[in-house]
This record gives structure tokens, C-alpha cells and sequence, in this order.
């Protein structure tokens, strides 16, 4: 909660030090598609835990097995495709309070989904060994609930860094960089002794 709070203070009221702009000037967030197809692999591997899940109340453990591995896939998807992310990023955690916030709040969403990932492998271990029937499955339960509340997140993560603070800086399909909102006169008119790097209007 710390993080998310830090990110929207400082994207709501952002201040001269960063270019009195969100994102701040030099940042090129992250592309939405790849957020998109991240969220589509998120929400994928819950309707296949939930496809496991009501398949154990049924007693059909072959059937409850496939669709855990299924969701062992997407969720181990979702871990490499934000590898790949912060791989292909144009800023590092370094970069300021943008680079920071982004890495924090999606690196320990990143750190819940690999928990999240390992704690349904060992379901499917489990049901792979007939631990789990329809009467007795408290850690099917158990890691259903973690994996809801990591995918309820998410969407919060996704909507909030990639759809709405990324607004106006890449266009949403094409990934085309867009020109930033012209912030210098406006900084220049409230600090007049600010010196302002040449061409930056």
C-alpha cells in the first residue's frame, strides 16, 4: 500500500523536480499491449484454476490437474514476460520516482505472483498424488484465495501504471511515442529564476 500511496501522490501532483509532468520528461513508460497481454495471462490462469478448483469439488482429479497446469503455465508466463519488461525498459529503478514507484509496485506484484505460481505447483503435486477430494482441499482453498487477491491487484497495478499514468505518451496500440504535454512556459511562469535548458519550448 506504501507504494501505490507514493505513486499517486506524486503522479497527481507532480513537482518542478520532475518536470511538473506525468510521466516525467525523458520517461517512456511501458508499452499497454504488453500490460494487456500480461492481464489477459493473469486472468486466463484464474478461470483455469477456477476450472481445476470446481473439478476437485467434483471429484474429477485428472480434469482438476490439467487445469492446474494450465495455470502453472500463464502464471510462469506472466513472471517471464515481466523479465522481458524490465529487460526492454527505457528506465531503470534509478530513474527518478517514476523508475521507483514502477519497479516497486510491480516487482513485489511480480515476487506475489512467483509465490502465487509455486503455491498452485504444489497443489498440483498434491492432486498428482490424490491428497485433495472433493470433501477434504483447504490448501486448493487457500491458494485459490491468494490467487484471486494477486490477480485482483493487478488490475488495480495495470489500470493505474499502464492505462491511466501512461495517458499521452504512447499511443495505446501502436506504441508510436506521442509528444509529451508542453510543460516549460508553465514551469517558467512559476519559477522565473528557473533555468530551462535551450530549445525546451
Amino acid at each position: 500500500m506504501p507504494f501505490s500511496g507514493l505513486f499517486f501522490h506524486v503522479s497527481l501532483t507532480p513537482v518542478i523536480q520532475i518536470g511538473a509532468d506525468w510521466p516525467p520528461v525523458g520517461i517512456v513508460p511501458p508499452f499497454m499491449l504488453v500490460g494487456l497481454f500480461v492481464t489477459y495471462l493473469l486472468v486466463a490462469s484464474a478461470i483455469a484454476f477456477e476450472y481445476a478448483h470446481d473439478n476437485v469439488l467434483a471429484g474429477r482429479n485428472r480434469s482438476a490437474a490439467v487445469g492446474l497446469v494450465v495455470a502453472v503455465i500463464f502464471g510462469s508466463a506472466f513472471s517471464a514476460m515481466q523479465v522481458y519488461e524490465y529487460l526492454e525498459a527505457s528506465f531503470s529503478i534509478s530513474d527518478g520516482v517514476y523508475g521507483s514507484t514502477f519497479y516497486m509496485l510491480t516487482g513485489f506484484h511480480g515476487l506475489h505472483v512467483i509465490i502465487g505460481t509455486s503455491f498452485m505447483f504444489v497443489c498440483l503435486v498434491r492432486i498428482l498424488k490424490g491428497h485433495f477430494t472433493k470433501n477434504h482441499h483447504v490448501g486448493l482453498e487457500a491458494a485459490g484465495w491468494y490467487w484471486s487477491f494477486v490477480d485482483w491487484v493487478w488490475l488495480g497495478v495495470f489500470l493505474s501504471i499502464y492505462c491511466w499514468a501512461s495517458q499521452g505518451t504512447r499511443h495505446p496500440f501502436t506504441g508510436e511515442i506521442v509528444k509529451q504535454i508542453d510543460w516549460a512556459p508553465y514551469a517558467y511562469r512559476l519559477y522565473p529564476a528557473l533555468k530551462l535548458p535551450p530549445n525546451s519550448w
